[in-house]
């Protein structure tokens, strides 16, 4: 064990755009891997895949705690978090599916997404924004969105209009799932570029929130 480990060091990070400087604190620490572990990361960085351990590291550390690593359980082919069971799909799989059902039911089968979605969020005010709805908590849709791998998402405010870049789904599905997750009308814009709209980005303007949802 090296005389650096849990000594703790003091950086000066600034903010991007801004003057503000803010003080992250930092931990040293050296643990033991098997060796196969060792070589393996070794083979990451000679190929340029990595560029050091610590990088590698770091990384591994921000992907376990944005997708909650430490809740998963895989067992016997079945993988769960928090009690809800995923799987993997390419997004070519999914089109095969949605593409054999009309657009009315995928606008259906989306609004139910959608609104489960929302309840699972309801249910965990007390540590998440709570309310979808209200378009200041879009900071959180957008970002769950993204680490889903569902695509991103931008919200233009001054023309009350959702961008969705790169979906795995058809829009319609997407228009279900966007009216269910924020309780408002959502409807596809008809002043925007469909050629761009053919690249997977599409763009929906939306309402004020239903009567049915403002409760």
């Amino acid at each position: 064990m090296s005389n650096d480990t849990n000594r703790t060091e003091v950086v000066a990070e600034a903010h991007s755009g801004g003057n503000r400087v803010i003080m992250q604190r930092h931990k040293r620490t050296s643990i033991d891997i098997p060796q196969d572990r060792y070589d393996f990361v070794a083979e990451m960085i000679a190929e340029g895949k990595e560029k050091s351990m610590r990088d590698m590291l770091l990384k591994l550390l921000h992907i376990y705690s944005m997708y909650d690593v430490g809740s998963w359980r895989l067992e016997d082919g079945v993988l769960k978090t928090h009690m809800v069971r995923w799987m993997m799909m390419s997004d070519a799989d999914m089109r095969l599916f949605e593409e054999s059902i009309s657009p009315q039911r995928r606008r259906e089968i989306g609004l139910t997404m959608g609104k489960m979605w929302a309840e699972a969020w309801a249910a965990r005010a007390e540590t998440w924004d709570g309310d979808l709805r209200n378009l200041e908590n879009w900071s959180t849709t957008e970002e769950t969105w993204r680490v889903v791998g569902w695509g991103r998402l931008e919200f233009d405010r001054h023309l009350n209009r959702i961008l969705v870049f790169d979906c795995v789904f058809t829009p319609e599905t997407v228009a279900g799932v966007l009216e269910g997750l924020l309780g408002r009308t959502v409807k596809q814009s008809t002043s925007f570029d469909h050629k761009i709209a053919s690249n997977r980005i599409y763009a929906f303007d939306i309402g004020p929130v239903e009567a049915s949802h403002s409760g």
